[in-house]
């Protein structure tokens, strides 16, 4: 069975799928750098046939190369084209675990849609990611660090915990 950072299956996220109102912004999100996934995140990708655009920074975890702008490479004329098999920090944004571990809502088109429940079970399936995956992810942003906290300062954002 594939897994990702939480271990749940990739292709059972239906409850996280927002693309209608992902597709509306021309996927700001996308253009923030420093997506982390595991290799069976990686695979399905693959699988699907695109191209492989991630670096690997330890057995299991890889980081999207940061193309121009710390755009993903996945990002085509404004939409996820990987979208159906995107990692799940993917899925669970506009809720995203920061360098210092806290959990932050990045306010997009999507979270005002989200319910409380809603943005409580993308913090929990966050917080519940083991911490090699969080030092991992804060190895690859350190180097881009400056501009990810940039770009992530132009969306209003508030802590969650």
């Amino acid at each position: 069975m594939n897994t990702c950072l939480n271990g749940l299956n990739p292709e059972n996220y239906s409850e996280y799928d927002s693309k209608d109102i992902c597709l509306e912004c021309g996927g700001h999100c996308c253009k923030l750098g420093g997506v982390i996934a595991t290799k069976d995140e990686v695979d399905a990708i693959i699988e699907r046939g695109f191209p492989n655009h991630f670096i690997l920074l330890s057995d299991d975890v890889y980081g999207i190369e940061w193309g121009v702008d710390g755009r993903c490479h996945y990002l085509v004329n404004g939409r996820c084209s990987i979208y159906p098999v995107r990692p799940s920090g993917c899925r669970m944004f506009p809720v995203v675990q920061t360098r210092s571990s806290e959990v932050i809502l990045v306010e997009c088109p999507l979270s005002s849609h989200l319910t409380k429940e809603e943005l409580a079970k993308r913090v929990r399936i966050l917080k519940q990611r083991p911490n090699y995956i969080l030092r991992e992810s804060e190895r690859l942003r350190e180097d881009n660090f400056k501009d990810l906290q940039m770009r992530i300062s132009k969306f209003n954002h508030r802590k969650l915990i």
